[in-house]
């Protein structure tokens, strides 16, 4: 990485890490370029990037896997589709200021002078979604029917787990600020993957997810399973109960994550004990894998075609589950459950499944939410379930509005 001849003047109204985030963002959609915030938990640091190769059919979306040997940059991959969208690591923005890394776009100083002037706000300044989905606002009795539906597909014996998910419109009225939303996710919730990722054609998202699909640092290949959902009530760990529900769903998503390994030869991989972890105002149990290879990335190309979706949001066996889920769910899950983050940015890799997300549309938006779904899953508890996490992004939009 290096820094930039040109060094941005910053004026005086310009003079905080969110205000030169905001003025990232907003200089990129002017542009019509593709555009990422992100907060890393793991440095505690906040980033942005832009393409000015832009998404093209020829450049940024990948129909083929994702190649940890040749991609730079921030990958955003939806749930269904085997494609990638891939924003080059042209311009990247962090506390310290702008970097160029891999381009001499005559196109660098003009949005240069456009960061330069200070945008003092970003209201319903993204990109919003150019091809119609599938809106539907699941009601209680909705979602509950189709949970009720996944029970009685897993008895029959074809399933063992199915994650089934629902959607949530909620209004936004003139004040809604999205970068200031971005900003809040990240004081309320340090310890997860914020991020806000606007491309032109594909629209606008924005989440707090807490559950890595892989990270890869120093020759190390990091993966969870990360599973089971019960309200935080302020209590020691050591003192969580787990019913048996929850501890078969997060066995299952573990048993998973070895298979991979095992398939590709990866049986020195190392498992850690399985715990509690807080994930915003809910719990899950968590186990952790780490895997050492002098050839790691290769490895991460193959490992994550058989990998994702996983049994966390997916359901188990996975292609029974998706073939459930496609033919029941009666939205598109579209970048929800997908997959999201850097690519050996900084020498480093951290992918995240997009969860705790909504896309932001007009004067509204829309949030998406699941849960692990078994045998013995009791529907009225499931939909309780996607209300609390639904709360995530909730609570820190109903307090900016």
């Amino acid at each position: 990485m290096k820094n930039l001849a040109y060094k941005p003047k910053l004026i005086q109204t310009k003079n905080s890490e969110l205000s030169n985030l905001k003025a990232f963002f907003i200089t990129s959609i002017k542009n019509n370029l593709p555009v990422a915030l992100w907060h890393s938990p793991t440095e505690k640091k906040s980033y942005g990037i832009t393409s000015f190769n832009g998404i093209s059919r020829d450049s940024g979306i990948k129909k083929d896997s994702l190649d940890f040997n040749t991609f730079k940059g921030f990958v955003f991959s939806p749930f269904h589709n085997n494609i990638n969208l891939q924003i080059n690591n042209d311009l990247v923005i962090d506390e310290n200021g702008l970097y160029e890394i891999n381009t001499t776009n005559n196109k660098v100083e003009k949005f240069l002078n456009q960061y330069e002037q200070g945008i003092n706000t970003s209201k319903n300044t993204y990109f919003k979604n150019s091809f119609n989905g599938t809106d539907i606002n699941y009601g209680k009795d909705e979602y509950i029917n189709l949970v009720s539906e996944a029970i009685e597909f897993i008895k029959t014996g074809k399933a063992q787990k199915i994650v089934t998910s629902r959607t949530k419109k909620i209004n936004l009225d003139e004040n809604f600020d999205i970068v200031n939303i971005f900003d809040n996710l990240v004081k309320k919730y340090d310890n997860a993957f914020i991020s806000l990722v606007s491309i032109p054609y594909f629209g606008t998202w924005i989440g707090a997810s807490p559950e890595i699909l892989l990270k890869i640092n120093n020759e190390t290949l990091t993966t969870m399973s990360l599973a089971g959902t019960q309200i935080y009530k302020g209590q020691p760990f050591e003192e969580v109960e787990w019913g048996l529900k929850e501890k078969e769903e997060q066995s299952m998503v573990t048993e998973y994550i070895e298979n991979a390994f095992i398939s590709l030869n990866a049986k020195d991989f190392k498992k850690s004990n399985t715990e509690t972890v807080i994930a915003g105002n809910v719990l899950h149990i968590q186990t952790m894998f780490e895997y050492k290879s002098n050839d790691i990335n290769s490895f991460a190309t193959e490992f994550i075609k058989s990998f994702h979706p996983t049994p966390a949001v997916c359901g188990f066996p996975q292609e029974i589950s998706k073939k459930f889920l496609s033919e029941n769910e009666k939205h598109n899950r579209e970048f929800y459950s997908g997959y999201l983050g850097t690519v050996n940015l900084f020498e480093k890799t951290e992918l995240f499944v997009n969860l705790r997300c909504m896309q932001v549309k007009n004067d509204y938006a829309v949030i998406y939410v699941g849960g692990g779904i078994t045998a013995d899953s009791v529907p009225e508890k499931e939909w309780y379930e996607t209300e609390l996490k639904s709360k995530t992004l909730l609570s820190v939009i109903n307090n900016e509005l």
